[in-house]
């Protein structure tokens, strides 16, 4: 029963950006394991040029997304269609060689959607993992755009013109949430699969208990650890901890922020808290290790997510959780169905500065509370968000997904 398989992807690690990437990796890691072939397919990203190590085939070329004057954006866009048809050549020459029985796609976006044209043209079955909407936006500028001379344009330019013919059957999208976002831009729900991500058994483990009292030396310690870009909502927990401290005269409490990401918002987020006079109550740290990340958690008393759009998932909740750690999260996108509000964590409306503080005095104060959290936080990881459970449900769907295409 063991299946070949290509997986097309538009950057893998160990040169990447986030959880995105980390996931890909992590199945086809699982995947081998189980005896499956799997060869790789992705970008030279973080390279100098081009380069095969072993069934990892780094060879297609990012698309330029930069903007500046009209006349470049131009220059830009033909040297982009370029690249996606070098990207589209390829993938068929990889089919061809590989001779896969599905092409499992993660993110395309930076690449174009011409390589899933090429396993369309050999006609061999496509499943997309899907993680966040880069296919529906895909969809919106091939297919919605409703300058018709735009929409050709673009459709000449980049593929688009192919994007009608692609099939999109079999769909893996990583929460019921997303699953709504795409039926809504017009994907068939009947072609969607829900399978969140997972975490591995090994990285599961209750933290040690915080003293008795509910603070450590130097108080209550909190977290945010992720991208820092203004959608991630970072300002949010930042005035909350301002509010904290200068009007409610609580100095017990620390958060730490572990992250890098655009360079103007960063800069805005440490003049925010130069100007609110909490220097001594946040720190920026820069990004490290996911393993030194998770290791790290056992130092914490609760997460904050304070994300502002419509995520996805939370990979990062169910990282924290998955150490016993309580999560403060904003209720949006798929984090609802991950958190039951008050017994497994703490829902809060996205860029509400009040509620957020409300819900870390809760945390900090009441101790009995935050330790029945982090207890039911790690009992839904251990219950629903295990990787090798969603590993095995992701290998059924795979050979069910050949074994329709060979009927």
């Amino acid at each position: 029963m063991n299946m070949k398989l290509l997986v097309m992807t538009e950057k893998y690690p160990p040169y990447y950006v986030g959880g995105y990437e980390i996931n890909c990796e992590a199945s086809v890691r699982d995947l081998l394991q189980r005896g499956h072939e799997v060869s790789v397919l992705t970008s030279c990203f973080g390279l100098d040029a081009p380069i095969v190590e072993g069934n990892v085939h780094r060879i297609m070329k990012l698309l330029d997304v930069s903007s500046t004057t009209p006349f470049r954006n131009r220059v830009r866009q033909f040297k982009n269609s370029l690249r996606s048809y070098q990207n589209y050549l390829h993938a068929r020459h990889l089919i061809k060689r590989v001779a896969p029985d599905i092409v499992y796609i993660w993110q395309m976006g930076g690449v174009s959607v011409l390589p899933a044209v090429a396993a369309h043209h050999a006609g061999i079955p496509v499943v997309y993992e899907l993680g966040d909407y880069w296919l529906a936006e895909c969809r919106r500028d091939y297919t919605l755009e409703p300058n018709v001379l735009k929409r050709f344009y673009r459709g000449v330019l980049s593929g688009g013109l192919f994007f009608n013919r692609l099939s999109f059957k079999h769909i893996v999208a990583i929460s019921d949430a997303l699953k709504r976002h795409y039926v809504s831009c017009g994907f068939s729900p009947d072609s969607i699969f829900v399978l969140p991500r997972g975490i591995p058994k090994d990285s599961i483990g209750f933290k040690p208990v915080s003293p008795q009292n509910g603070t450590r030396n130097g108080g209550v310690r909190m977290i945010y650890a992720g991208r820092l870009v203004e959608d991630k909502g970072v300002h949010v927990a930042i005035a909350a901890v301002e509010q904290l401290v200068n009007r409610s005269g609580r100095h017990d409490l620390h958060l730490d922020i572990v992250g890098s990401g655009c360079d103007n918002y960063a800069g805005r987020l440490q003049a925010d808290v130069a100007a609110a006079g909490i220097s001594n109550h946040v720190t920026f740290k820069k990004q490290i290790s996911r393993k030194g990340l998770l290791d790290s958690y056992s130092k914490y008393d609760m997460f904050i997510f304070p994300s502002i759009w419509e995520e996805p998932f939370g990979m990062a909740i169910i990282e924290a959780m998955a150490k016993g750690l309580p999560v403060i999260a904003s209720r949006v996108g798929g984090v609802p169905e991950i958190i039951s509000d008050g017994i497994d964590g703490v829902l809060v409306e996205p860029n509400d500065r009040d509620a957020l503080t409300f819900a870390m005095t809760h945390l900090m104060d009441d101790v009995n509370f935050r330790t029945m959290v982090g207890k039911g936080a790690l009992q839904t990881v251990r219950e629903r968000f295990s990787f090798e459970r969603i590993c095995e449900c992701k290998e059924r769907y795979l050979l069910d997904c050949r074994g329709a295409a060979r009927r």
